[in-house]
């Protein structure tokens, strides 16, 4: 029987920009016992001034968030967060974090160095080494897998002291961000394995997620409650999505969503029926009662608050599919598509094979879940108001709860000799 490995959290003591090493140590104590090597700068120039990252703030501050995505994983693609159109974190792939040899005389940019320390920091202080310390610094790129992605948020950017990520993974998701737990297989980078043979499937994928990249920002909205309400929901967007990599297992989770929605929107509707019966008459009320146990017109109902460029694209895409298996279906609407989409899929997905259009079904499947991600989208916005702190990144005035804080440690107003990007 293998013996168990001993295992202990170390909290980090100090960071050596000359060795570009965190040095840790266990909580309560002095002695160092375990380094870790990452190629971080903490100290640069911009514009010929010098300019520092404060490495004092409480870690506190900062919520840290593994995700992955098939599509954007490459070092440029780093975004900032934005909630309400204000920046409140960063995006991050691993292969961001640390500095590449030709990006050394780049401007210094403390603002996304500093999410980058604070970033590292909290990943290291998370993390179970050995109680056995190595001789030798540990490659930070060791300990975390390489296909992760950090969303780091800086909690003093948000009035709302009630910040879950659950309530934002809808909006990740649509970019083809998915969080990303321990012990979990990311079986949705599968993906990416058949866009060399699939034409259709890359150009969706480049008009999709690609475009993403001519951005510098990736925009999240709140869905307020409608995932705590349900485990399976939370289950979904915390642990099922990234896993699923099979089309159709990946739509009958995500077509959850649906019916969660319209049992909830059925319900909804029929209490107020009940609360109006009394001015109603027999016939009148039998005739609501029977209207709203009707799942393709609720489905309809949801989907017509739904606002977003492609919307008809995408529905057209659907109707065009389900043609191919029934020439007398006319609709455009976005609900009718959904709900005979989930039909054919669901009760007779052997026609699709007999067509040979079972390779369409990802590329379909995809847009289906751009559909609901949206439509959580547009639920939460219908409800919400923003509670968004306006950044504060003027130098040199430290304020408690600003930017200005996170970044700045100090600056000098001449230009220093032998400062380049951060290098002494």
């Amino acid at each position: 029987m293998e013996p168990i490995k001993q295992t202990r959290k170390l909290i980090v003591s100090r960071f050596d920009g000359d060795q570009k090493c965190f040095y840790l140590k266990p909580q309560n104590e002095d002695i160092e016992v375990q380094a870790v090597s990452c190629n971080i700068n903490l100290h640069g120039s911009a514009n010929g001034t010098l300019r520092s990252v404060n490495t004092r703030l409480p870690l506190t501050d900062y919520s840290v968030f593994r995700f992955t995505n098939p599509y954007l994983n490459a070092q440029n693609d780093l975004f900032k967060i934005k909630y309400n159109e204000k920046s409140i974190g960063y995006i991050i792939p691993l292969s961001a974090i640390e500095e590449e040899a030709e990006n050394m005389d780049d401007e210094f940019d403390e603002l996304k160095q500093a999410y980058k320390y604070y970033c590292v920091k909290s990943i290291l202080e998370e993390f179970d080494f050995e109680s056995e310390p190595t001789s030798e610094p540990i490659p930070f790129s060791k300990l975390v897998n390489s296909n992760s992605i950090f969303a780091i948020i800086y909690k003093h950017q948000i009035k709302n002291s009630g910040f879950r990520i659950e309530e934002y993974l809808p909006s990740f998701a649509l970019k083809g961000y998915y969080y990303f737990p321990t012990n979990v297989i990311p079986n949705v980078l599968s993906t990416t394995s058949e866009l060399a043979k699939d034409a259709d499937l890359a150009q969706l994928i480049n008009t999709r997620f690609y475009s993403s990249r001519n951005n510098e920002s990736v925009k999240i909205d709140c869905v307020e409650n409608i995932i705590a309400q349900n485990p399976m929901m939370v289950l979904l967007y915390k642990k099922l999505l990234v896993e699923s990599g099979n089309a159709l297992h990946r739509f009958l989770i995500l077509y959850q969503v649906i019916e969660f929605l319209v049992d909830k929107k059925i319900r909804n509707d029929l209490e107020q029926v009940l609360i109006e019966k009394d001015n109603l008459s027999n016939f009148k009320f039998v005739q609501r009662i029977n209207e709203l146990n009707n799942t393709r017109s609720t489905i309809n109902k949801l989907f017509e608050q739904v606002t977003f460029n492609e919307k008809q694209e995408i529905s057209n895409t659907l109707s065009d599919f389900i043609r191919e298996f029934d020439t007398d279906f006319k609709s455009l609407s976005t609900g009718d598509c959904l709900y005979d989409i989930r039909n054919l899929l669901f009760h007779d997905f052997k026609s699709v094979l007999e067509k040979n259009r079972d390779g369409a079904v990802r590329s379909l499947v995809i847009q289906c879940e751009i559909l609901i991600h949206q439509l959580l989208i547009s639920l939460g916005n219908n409800k919400l108001s923003a509670h968004i702190e306006e950044p504060q990144i003027t130098l040199p005035e430290n304020k408690v709860g600003s930017e200005t804080e996170l970044v700045a440690e100090g600056t000098e107003n001449k230009k220093r000799s032998g400062i380049n990007g951060g290098n002494k």
